[in-house]
């Protein structure tokens, strides 16, 4: 066991497993209704909230109005056309739906769907979220196949799971 001078601050204890596991931080990924939670308080904002977009350790984003593409060479309405399609090779930039607030004890990481990934997109843009942030995310995607891949209007499209900080920062993002 590792402990600070103050023992109620332990930083690890091996298992009967064998495992090192942290004990007595307040760092933590917020579970699903943590996450709840936070929101009802005014600690994280997300505009508009779902709660069937919980999930167990995250909060499941989706695709926004506005999307753009290197093949395109223009902003897509994405609301309107339904989707935006990211052509083989193609880069592209997308808002998402959701507008997130966090206030200077929580911070947010996040990554793209795995269906995504599976299909050939990757995510060149975060991870993360700096406490005190607030509005809309907007990420790239880069389409790694030789074929097109539609992404749909308010799909599900990246997950962020959100860090509750041992104390406040200092300087939140502004």
């Amino acid at each position: 066991m590792f402990c600070s001078v103050r023992l109620r601050h332990c930083v690890a204890v091996q298992e009967p497993s064998g495992f090192l596991v942290r004990r007595g931080s307040e760092q933590v990924i917020l579970s699903d209704r943590q996450i709840k939670e936070a929101v009802e308080n005014g600690r994280i904002v997300i505009e508009p909230f779902e709660r069937k977009q919980v999930q167990p350790a995250s909060y499941d984003l989706r695709v926004g109005h506005q999307g753009a593409t290197t093949v395109s060479k223009r902003m897509v309405d994405i609301r309107t056309a339904g989707f935006v399609t990211l052509e083989p090779g193609d880069f592209g930039v997308i808002t998402l739906h959701e507008k997130i607030g966090l206030d200077p004890q929580h911070t947010a990481r996040f990554g793209l769907r795995s269906k995504y990934a599976r299909k050939g997109l990757i995510a060149t843009t975060g991870p993360q979220i700096d406490p005190g942030f607030r509005g809309r995310l907007i990420i790239g995607l880069a389409n790694l196949t030789p074929r097109p891949i539609l992404v749909p209007y308010l799909d599900d499209v990246v997950s962020v799971e959100f860090h509750r900080l041992e104390e406040p920062v200092e300087t939140p993002y502004s």
